[in-house]
C-alpha cells in the first residue's frame, strides 16, 4: 500500500508540474521527464515534442523545428503548396496517372490502414487496382492546402472524391476479381492527407485517406471509409479495412509474392526506407509487423 501511495503521488505531481509555467517552477525541481509549460517551446510545443507526444524527442522529426520551408525544400511556401496541389491532383497514380518524376527515390506511402509501402510496392498496388481508369471522371475536390508549422516541408490538405464507375476495377490485379462497370456514383466523405517533400522538392511521404467527418451528408457513398475502401463501399462492397489488413496482412504478403502482384497491405519492413524507420521509430513492432 505504501508503494502504491508513493507512485500515485509521483504521477499526480508530474501531471500538475507539466502545466505549470516555467517561471513558477524552481530550477532543477521538475520531476524526471517532465517539462514545464512554455519552457523551450516553439509554436506552443516543447522543442522535440509535438502536441505533448514525447516520442518526438531525439527523433528524425526534430530537425524540422528550427528550419524553414525554403531551407528544407528550396521552395517558398507558396511554391510548395502549388507543388503539393499539382502532385495530389495530377500525379498520384490513384485518381490520375502516376508521374514518377515527382516521387523521391525513397518514397513511402502511409494510409490509415495500408502501408508503409515503398515506391516499388506502391506502384504495383496502384497498377493492379486501376482506380483512375475505373473512374475516369474522378475529381478530388481538394482544398485547404497549408504548410505544417512544425514541419515546414510538409503540406496538409482536405478533399472529397466524386466520380462515376464506368471502367473496370482491378483489371490487372492477379489476385482480385475484375469489377465490371456499374455506373454507380462515387461521393466520398471528407478526408485529410499530407505530402512531405525532400530537399529536392520531391515527394518523400504521402499520407492520404484520413476520414475526418464522422457525420457526413446522407448521400455520401463511402460507408465511413477512405481511399479504396470508400470506393469499394460505393460499389456495394463493404470490406472491413481492419479485417483486410491487420488479420490477413501476413498471408496477403505471401500470396502477392507468389502471384507477382496484388493488394499488398504493407511492404516488408526490411524494404522500407531507413529514413522512415527513423521518422516513425515505433513502427517496427506494430501495424502488422509483429
Amino acid at each position: 500500500m505504501a508503494f502504491r501511495s508513493v507512485l500515485l503521488l509521483f504521477c499526480a505531481l508530474a501531471s500538475v508540474q507539466a502545466f505549470l509555467p516555467a517561471s513558477l517552477v524552481p530550477s532543477g525541481r521538475l520531476l524526471p521527464g517532465v517539462r514545464a509549460a512554455g519552457a523551450g517551446t516553439r509554436g506552443g510545443h516543447p522543442r522535440g515534442v509535438q502536441g505533448g507526444v514525447s516520442w518526438l524527442r531525439g527523433s528524425a522529426r526534430t530537425q524540422h523545428l528550427m528550419a524553414t520551408t525554403l531551407e528544407l525544400t528550396g521552395k517558398s511556401e507558396e511554391e510548395l503548396i502549388a507543388l503539393a496541389r499539382e502532385f495530389f491532383e495530377t500525379a498520384t497514380g490513384f485518381h490520375s496517372a502516376q508521374r514518377d518524376e515527382m516521387f523521391a527515390p525513397d518514397f513511402v506511402f502511409r494510409g490509415p490502414v495500408i502501408g508503409p509501402l515503398n515506391f516499388k510496392d506502391y506502384t504495383m498496388v496502384l497498377d493492379g487496382s486501376g482506380v483512375y481508369k475505373a473512374f475516369p471522371d474522378m475529381q478530388t475536390n481538394s482544398f485547404g492546402y497549408s504548410i505544417d508549422p512544425t514541419e515546414p516541408n510538409r503540406v496538409w490538405f482536405m478533399y472529397r472524391y466524386t466520380g462515376t464507375h464506368t471502367g473496370r476495377l482491378f483489371e490487372k490485379s492477379p489476385l482480385l476479381p475484375t469489377i465490371s462497370p456499374t455506373g454507380k456514383p462515387l461521393k466520398c466523405g471528407l478526408e485529410a492527407g499530407s505530402i512531405l517533400f525532400n530537399e529536392n522538392a520531391k515527394v518523400r511521404l504521402f499520407t492520404p485517406g484520413n476520414v475526418v467527418d464522422r457525420d457526413p451528408p446522407q448521400d455520401t457513398t463511402h460507408g465511413g471509409n477512405g481511399l479504396l475502401f470508400g470506393i469499394l463501399a460505393s460499389l456495394g462492397l463493404n470490406v472491413s479495412p481492419v479485417l483486410a489488413t491487420k488479420y490477413t496482412g501476413g498471408l496477403t504478403r505471401v500470396l502477392v509474392k507468389i502471384a507477382g502482384g496484388g493488394p499488398l497491405p504493407m511492404s516488408d519492413f526490411k524494404d522500407v526506407p531507413q529514413w522512415y524507420k527513423d521518422y516513425r521509430p515505433w513502427r517496427e513492432m506494430t501495424q502488422g509487423y509483429r
